[in-house]
């Protein structure tokens, strides 16, 4: 089996310039698979292109690692995962996991790409988001301007507190507000702390 030239694991980014190489292409096969009414899952799908030192595509079976940091440079991997992957003229798809909410916060993150033995490739690989994933990063705000719906819904069928739909919590420790909602002009606070000022 041919080595890779860790240098060229291409995958194609949406942002590169027309004629550009491509290094990476990030999309997430859950949504496209997904039956209806189940869970969407954390696994995330990758697909790239690995060839040797002189540009062709290789084929056979690769122990290929990713993972995601918060730096471009040095640091430790906030998540990781490790697969033996099929390489089909020279292309591959990676289904990463081990990567929680809790990692993709909107923080801007880097994918570290590894072969086998090889040391991890540079540069990392900056995460865009899609767009309508901008829609939940923090300070994001959801504005139904429709009349005849709701701008929000959480549902859940779990019992007791394994079942809870929405959890609010203010981790300030001199105090703050869990929920402060308005309507028609008259605000009302939920969840407030002793110390705390009723004005929003």
């Amino acid at each position: 089996m041919e080595e890779p030239d860790p240098t060229v694991v291409q995958v194609v980014d949406s942002e590169a310039p027309a004629g550009g190489e491509v290094l990476l292409d990030l999309e997430d096969e859950s949504v496209l698979s997904v039956e209806p009414g189940a869970a969407m899952g954390s696994t995330m799908a990758f697909q790239g292109r690995l060839t040797n030192a002189a540009g062709a595509p290789l084929n056979g079976s690769y122990s290929i690692r990713l993972a995601l940091y918060d730096v471009a440079t040095g640091g430790t991997p906030l998540c990781q995962d490790t697969d033996t992957t099929t390489v089909t003229n020279g292309l591959f798809t990676f289904q990463m996991e081990y990567c929680t909410s809790a990692m993709l916060d909107g923080t801007l993150l880097y994918l570290g790409v590894k072969v086998g033995a090889d040391a991890e490739m540079t540069p990392r690989q900056a995460i865009r988001p899609v767009p309508y994933a901008r829609g939940l990063q923090p300070g994001a705000v959801i504005n139904q301007i429709s009349t005849t719906s709701r701008a929000l819904t959480v549902q859940s069928a779990g019992p007791g507190s394994s079942g809870t739909a929405l959890r609010v919590e203010n981790t300030n420790a001199t105090g703050g507000i869990g929920v402060w909602s308005t309507v028609a002009g008259n605000d009302a606070a939920r969840g407030l702390a002793p110390s705390t000022s009723t004005t929003p």
